[in-house]
Protein backbone atom coordinates (compact mmCIF):
# COMPACT_ATOMS: atom_id res chain seq x y z
CA UNK A 1 0.00 0.00 0.00
CA UNK A 2 1.52 3.47 -1.03
CA UNK A 3 2.05 6.26 1.64
CA UNK A 4 -0.59 8.36 -0.27
CA UNK A 5 -3.42 5.63 0.85
CA UNK A 6 -2.57 5.84 4.28
CA UNK A 7 -2.75 8.89 6.99
CA UNK A 8 0.22 10.84 7.56
CA UNK A 9 -0.86 11.05 11.28
CA UNK A 10 -1.94 7.23 12.21
CA UNK A 11 -1.91 5.30 9.29
CA UNK A 12 -4.68 4.07 9.03
CA UNK A 13 -6.13 3.28 5.35
CA UNK A 14 -9.68 4.72 6.13
CA UNK A 15 -9.34 7.67 3.74
CA UNK A 16 -12.10 10.51 2.64
CA UNK A 17 -10.96 11.83 -0.75
CA UNK A 18 -12.09 14.99 -2.59
CA UNK A 19 -14.00 15.70 0.60
CA UNK A 20 -15.76 19.58 -0.27
CA UNK A 21 -14.50 22.61 1.96
CA UNK A 22 -17.31 25.05 2.92
CA UNK A 23 -17.61 28.13 5.37
CA UNK A 24 -20.24 28.66 7.28
CA UNK A 25 -22.01 25.34 5.77
CA UNK A 26 -22.97 27.45 2.32
CA UNK A 27 -19.52 28.38 0.31
CA UNK A 28 -16.63 26.41 -0.54
CA UNK A 29 -13.89 27.65 0.62
CA UNK A 30 -10.61 28.46 -1.92
CA UNK A 31 -7.32 30.60 -2.32
CA UNK A 32 -6.88 33.59 -4.58
CA UNK A 33 -4.22 34.90 -6.26
CA UNK A 34 -4.47 38.58 -7.77
CA UNK A 35 -3.05 39.32 -11.45
CA UNK A 36 -1.86 42.76 -10.52
CA UNK A 37 -1.51 42.89 -6.43
CA UNK A 38 0.17 46.14 -6.68
CA UNK A 39 -2.85 47.99 -7.93
CA UNK A 40 -5.19 50.08 -5.51
CA UNK A 41 -7.98 48.78 -7.30
CA UNK A 42 -9.20 46.19 -10.11
CA UNK A 43 -6.47 43.59 -9.02
CA UNK A 44 -7.81 41.07 -10.96
CA UNK A 45 -8.38 37.82 -8.42
CA UNK A 46 -8.48 34.50 -9.26
CA UNK A 47 -9.24 31.51 -7.20
CA UNK A 48 -9.91 28.05 -6.61
CA UNK A 49 -11.44 25.71 -4.72
CA UNK A 50 -10.29 23.51 -1.89
CA UNK A 51 -10.65 19.92 -1.69
CA UNK A 52 -9.72 17.69 1.16
CA UNK A 53 -8.72 14.23 1.81
CA UNK A 54 -9.98 13.72 5.54
CA UNK A 55 -9.19 10.17 7.73
CA UNK A 56 -12.05 8.59 8.61
CA UNK A 57 -10.06 7.15 11.63
CA UNK A 58 -8.51 10.22 13.43
CA UNK A 59 -9.88 13.45 11.51
CA UNK A 60 -6.32 14.51 10.20
CA UNK A 61 -7.04 16.38 7.07
CA UNK A 62 -4.89 17.65 4.08
CA UNK A 63 -6.21 20.81 2.06
CA UNK A 64 -5.47 20.74 -2.19
CA UNK A 65 -6.46 23.45 -4.39
CA UNK A 66 -8.35 22.17 -7.43
CA UNK A 67 -7.19 23.50 -10.71
CA UNK A 68 -3.97 23.79 -9.29
CA UNK A 69 -2.11 25.00 -12.73
CA UNK A 70 -4.51 28.31 -13.85
CA UNK A 71 -4.09 29.44 -10.13
CA UNK A 72 -0.07 28.77 -10.50
CA UNK A 73 -0.17 30.55 -14.57
CA UNK A 74 -1.67 33.35 -12.47
CA UNK A 75 0.72 33.69 -10.08
CA UNK A 76 3.66 33.48 -12.23
CA UNK A 77 2.56 35.88 -14.70
CA UNK A 78 2.04 38.49 -11.77
CA UNK A 79 5.12 37.60 -10.47
CA UNK A 80 6.58 38.20 -14.10
CA UNK A 81 4.44 41.90 -14.32
CA UNK A 82 6.09 42.83 -10.90
CA UNK A 83 8.71 42.47 -11.58
CA UNK A 84 9.57 45.79 -13.55
CA UNK A 85 11.90 46.07 -11.23
CA UNK A 86 9.67 49.09 -9.17
CA UNK A 87 9.13 49.48 -5.34
CA UNK A 88 8.49 46.22 -5.60
CA UNK A 89 11.70 44.67 -6.10
CA UNK A 90 13.93 47.56 -4.59
CA UNK A 91 13.76 46.36 -1.20
CA UNK A 92 15.31 42.83 -2.84
CA UNK A 93 19.07 42.34 -2.54
CA UNK A 94 20.67 43.21 -5.83
CA UNK A 95 21.58 38.93 -5.94
CA UNK A 96 18.20 38.25 -4.73
CA UNK A 97 16.61 40.00 -8.11
CA UNK A 98 19.29 38.68 -10.09
CA UNK A 99 17.92 34.93 -8.96
CA UNK A 100 14.42 36.09 -9.51
CA UNK A 101 15.08 37.41 -12.84
CA UNK A 102 17.07 34.17 -13.95
CA UNK A 103 14.05 32.08 -12.07
CA UNK A 104 11.67 33.69 -14.60
CA UNK A 105 13.43 32.97 -17.68
CA UNK A 106 13.74 29.26 -16.46
CA UNK A 107 10.39 28.88 -15.74
CA UNK A 108 9.19 30.69 -19.17
CA UNK A 109 7.96 33.96 -18.10
CA UNK A 110 9.91 36.21 -19.85
CA UNK A 111 12.58 35.58 -23.33
CA UNK A 112 16.10 36.39 -23.14
CA UNK A 113 16.06 39.82 -24.66
CA UNK A 114 13.46 40.87 -21.68
CA UNK A 115 16.63 38.73 -19.14
CA UNK A 116 19.17 40.49 -21.07
CA UNK A 117 17.45 43.63 -20.12
CA UNK A 118 16.21 42.89 -16.75
CA UNK A 119 19.64 42.09 -15.47
CA UNK A 120 21.61 45.17 -17.10
CA UNK A 121 18.89 47.50 -15.14
CA UNK A 122 19.45 45.59 -11.97
CA UNK A 123 23.64 45.93 -12.56
CA UNK A 124 23.19 49.67 -13.51
CA UNK A 125 22.62 50.32 -9.98
CA UNK A 126 25.05 48.70 -8.39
Amino acid sequence: MSEREKCAKCESTRIMNDVRVVGNLSESLGIQVQKKPRAKVFKGTVGVNLKARVCATCGYTELYAVDLENLNQVHNRALAGELSLSESTEALSIEDRLHTVNNLLEKGLINESEHAAKRATILEEV
